[in-house]
This record gives structure tokens, C-alpha cells and sequence, in this order.
């Protein structure tokens, strides 16, 4: 960490080599480290100390956190996946997203509102996922929303009605960009 006029200030005790992508969680003050290889480091955001660390199926191009439910989002551009994680424990559940591109792509990842929205470079898409909270369990529950931004519909069939069913792999919408 830099001060403004370019000092060291503090410095990440983690094995941060081959990060490629930072997400910050502030309800738990948490910064994640992830790339490659394959892993995420959890670090406190407030003295970088190393908290934890996972594995991850694969690594990570971008990161984000769904600042209502704590996940972790990342995409894998290299096997077109974005991985869900969950903030305690680290359990990985995994999305299958259009072609990605594994040097280009990956790259673009937002979070607003439990609205997820991943940039899928070499597919010239869009894919929107909804990341909400089951109220009987902490389990992803996500649907397909393309009214998410005005204009843009699904081009891998019928989106399919809400449900409140919980479910370890959420479904996603890809439109066009």
C-alpha cells in the first residue's frame, strides 16, 4: 500500500504471485487475491495479513463480491466458468459461461444490486446472473433476468419464471451486446 506521495506504507504477507484480480468484501473486511494458479487468498483488508486460502477449479481473470449475499464471483476465461463462492468455508460451485477467449477475455465482471454481469469477450455477449439470498438456507438462488438493462433479450431460449428454490447452480441469461 502506497501513500499519496508514492511511500510504502504497509505490505501483503501473502504469496501474492500471479494475481490477477482483486475483490473487496467491506461487511467482513475482507480483500480477495485471485489468479493464478488457481487459488484465492483471503486477506484482512485492513493490515493484508493472510487470513486464508482456497483452491479454485481454475483461474481467475476478475473478481467481484455481491455485497448482499458476500459471495465471490470469478471467471475462468480459460475454461469459460464463473465460479461462485462462498464466503465461509470457501465452497466452489461453477457456471457455464459463452466462449470467453483465455487471453482477451474474462476481464469484465460488476456486481449492482445481486446483479451480475459478465463481459464474454470472444462471444460478443452479455451474461446476466441474479444473485439473491433463500431465506431457509445461505444457498445461491439466481434467475435469469434480461430486463436488467433495457433492450437486451435472451438468445439461449425462455427466461424461466422466478423460483424460490434453492439451488447450488444458478442459471444465466446471455444476450448479445
Amino acid at each position: 500500500v502506497l501513500d499519496a506521495d508514492g511511500n510504502r506504507q504497509l505490505q501483503a504477507v501473502a504469496p501474492l504471485s500471479g494475481a490477477r484480480a482483486l475483490a473487496l468484501d467491506p461487511l467482513r473486511n475482507r480483500l480477495y487475491v485471485a489468479g493464478e494458479p488457481a487459488r484465492v487468498s483471503v486477506l484482512d483488508a485492513a493490515s493484508l495479513q493472510e487470513i486464508t486460502r482456497f483452491a479454485l477449479p481454475g483461474p481467475a481473470y476478475a473478481a467481484a463480491v455481491n455485497g448482499q449475499t458476500g459471495r465471490l464471483f470469478a471467471v475462468d476465461p480459460q475454461q469459460n466458468r464463473l465460479y461462485v463462492v462462498e464466503p465461509e468455508g470457501g465452497a466452489v460451485a461453477q457456471l457455464a459461461l459463452p466462449v470467453q477467449d483465455a487471453v482477451e477475455g474474462g476481464q469484465g465482471l460488476a456486481v449492482l444490486d445481486g446483479q451480475l454481469a459478465v463481459a464474454d469477450y470472444a462471444a460478443g455477449s452479455l451474461t446476466l446472473v441474479t444473485d439473491t439470498t433463500c431465506a431457509d438456507r445461505l444457498t445461491p438462488v439466481a434467475e435469469a433476468n434480461p430486463g436488467l438493462l433495457p433492450g437486451v433479450e435472451s438468445n439461449i431460449g425462455p427466461t424461466p419464471s422466478p423460483t424460490r428454490t434453492a439451488t447450488r447452480i444458478p442459471t444465466v441469461t446471455t444476450a448479445p451486446t
